[in-house]
């Protein structure tokens, strides 16, 4: 029995550790498959070699941005700040003016996952589901990504089991980068949104990076409609907006063995958004804990600065009194001389007229 009972979790640990593997293989190869009406046996063979696969003249549910524009204009997507790396919510139809007009450079739009819950058009995204996602999903997430004419992302990687990008309207070029040039990258980890993401500027690189830059290589492509691009799990990829109003969906799913193979990422993701409310509750706590003598001496101190800044503005008036005194003396002064001056000069000129005068006589 006890034989029987060491086989059976031999036999449950070996099929947990085939299918975790199975997860977070990769594969380096600088190379992009291509295929055309695959059956959904054939998708799955394809996407467990771990290689970016791009299906060919695939029938989908697309819209266009007009078609949101027209349907939904006062709802409200995600602006992504580039500055401080944090994101402004901005209605559809201010959005759609911004990416149109001249100033717009780098104007970019996703993680819009509640947008398109509110809107429902996550239901008319559904449709695709059936052949594209995986088997024993256990989640999946849709977002939409707008912006203006040659806007960027960062060069980043998923961790979940499937990532698929489609062109409802317009083209993108996508540039792709193996996971073995990780080292090279100079990757920064965002825990709380599970975001990884290189610190590298592709598209304008900085000195510093430049080297390492130099020893990576990058495969891309050019999207259009009716063109799927599945991008595996912990391959680097950005995605370059070519033409405007264009629209992309970016599909992520996870089956049950991906998310066991990602519990470290996520457990850190719990403890990131833990240490953030405990850090929000303590900064609270600490601001709403004030005695009356901490009060009396913030009045104190108040009333001290005020009698003091009151004193120096007392003290500028005066100087600058004195110095617009001390001006219009010295102008008085000037004009007077001035007058001083002509007067002798109109002497001297009467005196010399008179002269000439006499001699002429």
């Amino acid at each position: 029995m006890l034989i029987i009972i060491n086989l059976l979790i031999l036999c449950i640990v070996l099929f947990v550790y085939i299918h975790i593997y199975h997860h977070i293989k990769t594969s380096n190869y600088l190379e992009i498959y291509e295929i055309e009406n695959p059956s959904k046996d054939k998708l799955e063979d394809l996407t467990a070699m771990r290689q970016p696969l791009v299906i060919n003249n695939i029938t989908l549910n697309n819209m266009t941005l007009d078609y949101l524009k027209s349907n939904y204009p006062t709802f409200e997507l995600s602006l992504y700040n580039k500055v401080n790396d944090l994101f402004v919510k901005i209605k559809l139809e201010e959005f759609c003016k911004l990416i149109v007009s001249k100033d717009s450079y780098n104007i970019l739009t996703y993680n819009n996952y509640e947008f398109l819950e509110e809107t429902t058009i996550d239901k008319h995204l559904e449709v695709n589901d059936l052949f594209l996602r995986p088997y024993n999903m256990l989640s999946k997430k849709y977002d939409i990504l707008m912006g203006s004419v040659n806007s960027v992302t960062q060069l980043k990687y998923s961790i979940n089991s499937r990532n698929i990008l489609y062109v409802s309207h317009g083209k993108i070029e996508v540039t792709l980068c193996p996971p073995k040039d990780y080292k090279h990258l100079h990757v920064k980890k965002n825990h709380e949104t599970l975001e990884f993401y290189s610190q590298i500027n592709i598209y304008n690189v900085e000195q510093k990076y430049y080297n390492d830059y130099n020893k990576v290589k990058f495969l891309r492509i050019v999207l259009v409609p009716n063109q799927v691009l599945l991008i595996p799990p912990y391959w680097f990829y950005s995605i370059k907006i070519l033409e405007p109003n264009t629209l992309v969906f970016y599909n992520t799913y996870r089956t049950y063995a991906g998310t066991v193979a990602i519990i470290p990422e996520l457990f850190m993701q719990l403890l990131q958004q833990d240490n953030l409310k405990l850090n929000i509750t303590k900064h609270f706590a600490n601001s709403s804990i004030v005695t009356e003598s901490e009060l009396k001496d913030n009045n104190e101190a108040k009333e001290l600065k005020e009698a003091k800044e009151l004193k120096e503005a007392k003290e500028i008036k005066e100087a600058k009194e004195i110095k617009e005194a001390k001006e219009l003396k010295e102008a008085k002064e000037i004009k007077e001389a001035k007058e001083i001056k002509e007067a002798k000069e109109l002497k001297e000129a009467k005196e010399l007229k008179e002269a000439k005068e006499i001699k002429e006589i």
